[in-house]
C-alpha cells in the first residue's frame, strides 16, 4: 500500500528528472552532479530512467503522480516503481 508521502516523493523524482533533462544542454557536469547524486541515492535506478525514458513519458508520470496525490487514484506502475526503489 502506497502512502501519500510515497506518491509525493515519486512525483518529486519525476519532476527532478524532467528538470535535469531540460537542463542537460545548458548545465555543466558540475552543476548537475549534486542533483544526480541525490536523486540516485534516494531513488536507486532513477538515472537509468533519465537516460532511457522520453521526456514526454517523464512528464506524463509526474502528472499522473500529482493527480494520484490529489485524488488517490494509484496506478499499478506507481506501486511497482515504489517497490523497485525500496529494494
Amino acid at each position: 500500500m502506497l502512502h501519500r508521502s510515497d506518491l509525493v516523493a515519486l512525483a518529486r523524482k519525476y519532476r527532478t528528472l524532467g528538470e535535469l533533462r531540460r537542463s542537460q544542454h545548458s548545465s555543466s557536469q558540475d552543476q548537475v552532479r549534486g542533483p544526480l547524486r541525490s536523486l540516485s541515492s534516494e531513488f536507486p535506478g532513477s538515472l537509468r530512467e533519465l537516460d532511457l525514458l522520453p521526456f514526454a513519458e517523464i512528464e506524463r508520470r509526474a502528472e499522473a503522480l500529482e493527480r494520484a496525490v490529489s485524488a488517490g487514484a494509484v496506478e499499478d506502475w506507481m506501486q511497482w516503481m515504489h517497490a523497485y526503489h525500496a529494494t
